[in-house]
C-alpha cells in the first residue's frame, strides 16, 4: 500500500487520542516462503500492543482495536506480496497498513503521535516524475515518486490505439500497423514508410494529449518500450523535459516500472538528500544544529527546513514547548516520548523534510543521531 496524501494526512493530523503504531521487518515473498517469520514478528507485536492498550482500555474494547490487525492473518494474499518492511498504523476507528522497501527494526508503541521517523522518507513526495509505457495497442500513463506509482487515466486525451489513426478502408495497412510487438521496420519498401508514418503519427497525437496535462509541469518524463518505439516517440516529443535515458523492454509489471524508472532517475530523486550530506558535512556552515535538547524547540518554531536522521532509534524525553532545552532520559517512562518522533512530526506539518538515512553515511553527519538544517543561521 502506497503512502497517498490521504494516508499521510491520518498520519500527521489524525486526532484519536490513542495511536498504535507497529513496524516489523518481512521477507519478500518466494514460491518457497511459509510466511511463519513474518507471522511471527506480527503475533509478538499484537501481545505488546495488547498490553500497552490494557492500561487505557477494558479487554472488549482492546479486541476490537486490535481486530482489523488480526484480521491480516486471515489473508493468504497479503503475506504473498511484502516487501522488506511492514509498518501498521491503527486508532479505534482506522487502521492503514504501508508495505514497503526498508527493513524496520521491530517496534510497537502507543502514544499521542504515531511512530512515523523510520517511514519518513516516504513521505516526501516533492520529486515527482512522470511515465509514459509505449504501445501500439494503447500507451499507459503514470505519476511517481522514488517509493510510488500511481496510474493516470488519459483515454480522453489520446487515441487509445493506432487503430484510430489508421484509414477504416485501408485493412492492409491496418494489419501492418496493428502489432505492438515490433514497431517499425528499416528499408525503402513504400508499405513500411506509411507504416512508419502511421506510427509516427499515433505517438505524435499521444504527446499532443500529454502535452495538455504536462503544459506546465518540469518533472522529468521517462519513456518505457522497445527501443523501435521509444525511438520513434522521441522524434515527435515536444515536452521540454524527456529524460535522456529510458527502460527498453517490454514490461507490463508496474512494479517492476517504478523500480527500473527510479534507477535511472537516482540523481534526480537523491538530489535534495545528496545536497543536505553535502550541507552538514561542511564544517564552517552555521546553519545546522544537532543537540537533541535544542531541536523540539528549533522545530516548534519553525525554523528546521531538513532533518537527515542517521539513527531511528527512539530518543526518549519529555516535550518542553515552552522552555528552550528539553529533558533527555535513557529510558521510556510514562512522563516521555519520542523526542526524535515528536520532532519529524513538528517539521513535517511546517513544510520541511525529514529522511533517514543508511549507517554507511555515519562519517557524513559525524556520527550524530539527527542533524539539521534551519532556514537561518545559529550556534548549537
Amino acid at each position: 500500500m502506497l503512502i497517498s496524501k490521504s494516508s499521510k494526512q491520518f498520519l500527521l493530523h489524525n486526532e484519536s487520542l490513542h495511536k498504535l503504531s507497529i513496524l516489523i521487518p518481512t521477507s519478500r515473498y518466494n514460491e518457497s516462503h511459509d510466511f511463519g517469520k513474518d507471522q511471527i514478528y506480527l503475533r509478538n507485536a499484537l501481545k505488546d500492543a495488547r498490553v500497552l492498550l490494557s492500561t487505557h482500555m477494558e479487554e472488549r474494547e482492546v479486541r476490537k482495536f486490535l481486530a482489523p490487525v488480526k484480521a491480516l492473518f486471515e489473508q493468504k494474499d497479503f503475506w504473498k506480496h511484502l516487501s522488506d518492511g511492514l509498518a501498521i498504523y491503527v486508532t479505534s476507528d482506522e487502521m492503514y497498513y504501508f508495505i514497503l522497501p526498508r527493513k524496520f527494526t521491530p517496534f510497537t508503541g502507543l502514544s499521542s503521535h504515531f511512530h512515523i521517523t523510520p517511514i519518513s522518507n516516504f513521505l516526501d513526495d516533492s520529486h515527482k516524475y512522470f511515465i509514459l509505457k509505449l504501445d501500439l495497442g494503447g500507451v499507459s500513463f503514470f505519476e511517481a515518486t522514488k517509493y510510488s506509482i500511481t496510474p493516470v487515466t488519459i483515454n480522453d486525451l489520446v487515441p487509445k490505439k493506432i487503430d484510430e489513426i489508421i484509414s477504416k478502408n485501408d485493412p492492409e495497412k491496418l494489419l501492418q500497423a496493428r502489432t505492438g510487438q515490433a514497431t517499425m521496420y528499416h528499408g525503402h519498401n513504400p508499405l513500411i514508410e506509411k507504416r512508419n508514418q502511421f506510427v509516427k503519427q499515433y505517438y505524435r497525437a499521444v504527446d499532443t494529449g500529454i502535452m495538455k496535462m504536462l503544459f506546465d509541469e518540469q518533472a522529468p518524463l521517462i519513456l518505457v518500450g522497445l527501443s523501435e518505439q521509444v525511438a520513434m516517440y522521441e522524434s515527435v516529443n515536444s515536452y521540454r523535459f524527456l529524460a535522456n535515458k529510458h527502460v527498453i523492454g517490454n514490461i507490463d509489471d508496474i512494479m517492476i516500472i517504478q523500480r527500473e524508472t527510479r534507477e535511472l532517475l537516482s540523481t534526480y530523486l537523491n538530489k535534495e538528500l545528496v545536497g543536505a550530506l553535502q550541507m552538514i558535512g561542511q564544517a564552517h556552515v552555521t546553519n545546522i544544529a544537532n543537540n537533541m535538547q535544542m531541536l523540539p524547540q528549533l522545530a516548534i518554531e519553525g525554523a528546521i527546513d531538513t532533518l537527515v536522521i542517521e539513527d531511528t532509534s527512539p530518543v526518549w524525553g519529555q516535550w518542553e514547548s515552552s522552555n528552550l532545552y528539553s529533558k533527555l532520559y535513557e529510558e521510556s517512562t510514562q512522563k516521555t516520548e519520542c523526542l526524535l518522533n515528536r520532532i519529524v512530526h513538528t517539521v513535517l506539518k511546517n513544510g520541511g523534510k525529514a529522511f533517514t538515512i543508511d549507517k554507511d553515511f555515519r562519517k557524513v553527519v559525524n556520527e550524530r543521531p539527527v542533524s539539521a538544517i534551519l532556514r537561518y543561521s545559529h550556534s548549537n
